[in-house]
C-alpha cells in the first residue's frame, strides 16, 4: 500500500487527514444543516440586551434566531447578557461525552456576565454572588416561557443548562443553544404576571394587589418601566385588570387559581367581545357564572396574537405527516380543520352554536370569547372534530395522545373536567423538540452525510 501511495505522488497522511476533515464535518452536520440557518457574526450584531466580549468571541458566528432569543429573553425581564463565549475557546466535545458541542456549530453560545456581573467564581447552588444567581434565574425562567428546555438538552432543538453539572459547571454561566432555523415569540407579560406581584392568593380580604405597578393611572401608566418593556397596548389591559378600581355590586370576576371573587375586570378586548353575544343576532344572557367557569376552567383569559404561531404550526404539520406515516391506511377528513382564532371569530363560532344549543351545553366544547387557546395561535385541531371518528381510529387516537409532547404540544382536554369534554383532535403548544421522521433539516443532513460518506470512499478507492 505505501508504494501504491508514492507511485501516485499521495501521502497517507494527506489521505488521512482529508478522511478526519470529512469525518469532522459530518459530526458537526449531524444535527444541523448550516445552509437552514442564518449565522451572522457577533461583531455585525446590535442588540439592545444582548453583547459579546472581545476575546475573539466576536468573530464567532451565531444562529441568528438564537441571538433573537436571548435579546428578547432578557428585554423582557429587563436585563443586559454578554455572551462570554461562542466557538472560539470552547472545548469541541461537551464535557463527559463525545458528542460534538453545539457551540461547534453556532447553535449555542455562554452568558457570564449578566448586567456587567459576573458569578464570582460560583461552583454550586450557593456560593459565588447572589445578584448573579438572581439575573441568571430571571433570564432562564423568560427562555423557558419561550419554550426552552431547562437543564436537558440531547434531543432538544431549544435548551437553557443552569444551576447544574450537566454538560460542565453551569452555575457561573447560562449555556443557551437554539438549532431551529426560527426566532421564538418573545414573552407577553402573562408569562410574567406572578411574577410581577399580581395576586393568586385565596385571601378572601385582600382586595388589591400588593405592587407598585397596580397603582398606576393615567399618563403616569407611561411612565412605568413596565410599559417600555412590553408594549402599551397589552400592557395597559394588564394593569386595567389588576388596578384598584372602585366597582358597583356586580362586578366582579374571579382572579386566577382562585375561588374567592375579587373586584377586578377583564382585558378590555375579552370584555367587548362577550358583550358582543349579548347584542343582536345573539342576544344570550352571558351571567358572571358563565365567566367564572371560564376561569376555573382555563385559569384566565388569553390574549389575541393576531395570527398562526409560525414555530407551532411548523410542528404541528411535522406531527400530522408521521402520524399518517405510522397509519397511511387510515382515511383522514382533514389535517388542520382549526388553528388561529381571533376574538372576533370566537364570537361567531359560540354565538352560532350557542343560539341552538344553549349557553350551558355550548360551553361544554367551546369557550367564551377571551379564552380560546386558539387566540394565541398555537392551538390547532387536527383531522376531525366528531368523537365518532376519533372512536373509529383509536390506533391514531392513541399515537396522538402518546408522541404529541415529542412535538412540543400537549393534548389539553384529556378528561372530562370542570367544564369541557374530552378533545382528543386538540393540541396546544408548549413548546419542545420533534423527533419527525419528517423533518426537513433532518432529511438533508442525512442526505449530506451520505455525499460525504460517498466521496470519502471514492478518494480512498482512487488512491489505496
Amino acid at each position: 500500500m505505501s508504494n501504491n501511495f508514492h507511485r501516485n505522488h499521495i501521502k497517507e497522511n494527506d489521505i488521512i487527514k482529508e478522511i478526519i476533515s470529512k469525518y469532522d464535518d459530518i459530526l458537526n452536520n449531524k444535527n444541523i444543516i448550516n445552509e437552514d440557518l442564518n449565522l451572522v457574526k457577533l461583531n455585525s450584531t446590535n442588540y439592545p440586551n444582548l453583547k459579546f466580549d472581545s476575546d475573539g468571541t466576536q468573530n464567532d458566528s451565531v444562529n441568528k434566531p438564537l441571538l433573537d432569543d436571548i435579546n428578547a429573553a432578557a428585554k423582557s425581564v429587563g436585563i443586559v447578557a454578554t455572551i462570554t463565549t461562542a466557538k472560539t475557546g470552547h472545548n469541541r466535545t461537551t464535557k463527559g461525552s463525545n458528542n460534538v458541542s453545539r457551540h461547534m456549530n453556532g447553535t449555542g453560545v455562554d452568558v457570564a456576565i449578566l448586567d456587567g456581573i459576573g458569578s464570582g467564581k460560583a461552583s454550586n447552588a450557593t456560593n459565588g454572588l447572589a445578584k448573579f444567581r438572581e439575573l441568571g434565574f430571571k433570564l432562564k425562567d423568560a427562555l423557558v416561557s419561550m419554550g426552552y428546555t431547562w437543564n436537558t438538552e440531547s434531543g432538544k432543538d431549544k435548551a437553557v443548562l443552569w444551576h447544574t453539572n450537566t454538560g460542565g459547571n453551569h452555575y457561573n454561566h447560562l449555556h443557551i443553544s437554539n438549532r431551529t432555523g426560527q426566532s421564538s415569540s418573545p414573552p407577553s407579560m402573562d408569562d410574567f404576571k406572578d411574577k410581577f406581584g399580581i395576586p393568586t392568593t385565596t385571601n378572601a380580604n385582600a382586595t388589591t394587589a400588593d405592587t407598585s405597578t397596580n397603582n398606576v393611572t393615567g399618563d403616569d401608566k407611561t411612565k412605568n418601566p413596565l410599559f417600555n418593556l412590553f408594549g402599551g397596548s397589552e400592557l395597559m389591559n394588564w394593569l386595567d385588570m389588576f388596578s384598584t378600581n372602585k366597582k358597583s355590586g356586580n362586578e366582579k370576576q374571579p382572579i386566577k387559581n382562585t375561588e374567592t371573587i375579587k373586584d377586578t375586570k377583564l382585558p378590555s378586548g375579552v370584555l367587548s367581545s362577550i358583550e358582543k353575544l349579548k347584542k343582536s343576532p345573539y342576544n344570550l344572557n352571558i351571567t358572571q357564572d358563565h365567566i367564572d367557569k371560564e376561569f376555573k376552567m382555563e385559569g384566565g383569559s388569553r390574549p389575541d396574537n393576531g395570527g398562526v404561531n409560525k414555530e407551532a404550526e411548523k410542528k404541528v404539520k411535522e406531527l400530522i405527516i408521521d402520524c399518517k406515516l405510522a397509519y397511511p391506511n387510515v382515511k383522514y377528513p382533514s389535517d388542520i380543520v382549526s388553528g388561529y382564532r381571533s376574538y372576533d371569530d370566537q364570537v361567531l363560532n359560540f354565538g352560532r352554536k350557542a343560539k341552538t344549543r344553549g349557553i350551558d351545553d355550548t360551553q361544554k366544547s367551546v369557550t367564551l370569547p377571551g379564552f380560546s387557546q386558539h387566540h394565541t395561535g398555537k392551538a390547532f385541531d387536527i383531522f376531525s372534530v366528531e368523537n365518532s371518528w376519533w372512536d373509529a381510529n383509536k390506533d391514531v387516537k392513541e399515537w396522538v395522545s402518546k408522541n404529541a409532547s415529542k412535538y412540543g404540544f400537549e393534548v389539553t382536554y384529556v378528561n372530562t373536567g370542570k367544564l369541557r369534554v374530552p378533545e382528543p383532535w386538540h393540541l396546544y403548544y408548549v413548546g419542545g423538540s420533534s423527533n419527525s421522521t419528517s423533518n426537513i433539516s433532518e432529511n438533508k443532513t442525512k442526505h449530506k452525510i451520505n455525499e460525504d460518506i460517498n466521496r470519502i470512499k471514492d478518494l480512498m478507492r482512487k488512491n489505496l
